[in-house]
């Protein structure tokens, strides 16, 4: 089924579908400056549905339960350029979101996703090209992912989603991979509420193909861990008998590109 965009004015959906709306190239642009964004109504509000663009025809694509009233608005998209290999990356868009609709327009070049497990300490994994062996079916906001990227060239993940709000993040006993919901800061500052509790933080550097890392019973001049970007993913070894929260102070609407 297909709808013009016309704004956010909403429309009534009969039943379960997979909505394609088209968009003026101005809304979907030829680079990913803009974009649109869907939301269902709900009991509670405005709730965000899992979609993707597909640049190349013009459309945005979303998952819509049936019988309910779907707003459509233009949005900036958050960014993220995937280097070839390994990327340790956050997903900020609509909760639940189906892996197979995960990366669409560059899923050609994602062969794998892993997101951990704590409470299991084993990986949840998606195999996007062999579908048979994955164990990860729907990703939430703030998930950390660790996402492989075949091939000898740079991907931009575009990801249509709202504003992220401060939220402790619960963080476990031993071993946690978990995002940095906040602007690009100093580690020690982002990090003060974990002193004396977690004494290795690692974050992956795509570029370099290394572990950047805090060790806070080490001496300074080892730490190469300086500062966490927005969305940065980060390995934190928590060193305590219980769970600690992580006080993180949210995302506007929208990241710039890198």
């Amino acid at each position: 089924m297909t709808f013009a965009a016309t704004g956010v004015t909403p429309l009534q959906l009969p039943s379960s579908l997979e909505l394609i709306v088209e968009a003026p190239g101005a809304e979907l642009g030829a680079t990913p400056l803009s974009g649109l964004l869907a939301y269902e109504l709900g009991e509670s509000g405005w709730i965000l549905l899992p979609s993707w663009v597909d640049r190349e025809l013009g459309e945005l694509h979303v998952l819509v339960p049936g019988n309910r009233v779907v707003a459509i608005a233009a949005v900036t998209p958050r960014v993220t350029t995937l280097t070839p290999g390994w990327n340790l990356v956050t997903f900020t868009g609509a909760p639940a979101t189906p892996v197979s609709i995960l990366f669409g327009g560059v899923d050609v070049t994602v062969d794998a996703v892993h997101r951990w497990n704590s409470a299991a300490g084993r990986f949840d994994s998606a195999f996007p090209l062999a579908p048979s062996f994955s164990t990860l079916s729907t990703v939430q906001p703030r998930d950390a992912l660790w996402v492989h990227v075949r091939g000898e060239a740079s991907v931009d993940w575009a990801i249509f989603g709202g504003a992220l709000p401060g939220l402790p993040r619960p963080l476990e006993p031993g071993w946690n991979l978990v995002s940095w919901v906040g602007a690009t800061t100093n580690f020690t500052t982002a990090a003060i509420p974990l002193f004396g509790l977690a004494p290795a933080v690692f974050r992956w550097n795509a570029t370099d193909e290394l572990y950047e890392v805090f060790n806070a019973g080490g001496p300074a001049f080892f730490n190469t861990l300086l500062e966490i970007g927005a969305l940065d993913g980060l390995w934190v070894f928590l060193a305590t008998d219980g769970p600690v929260a992580w006080p993180q102070p949210g995302l506007g609407p929208a990241v710039p590109g890198s």
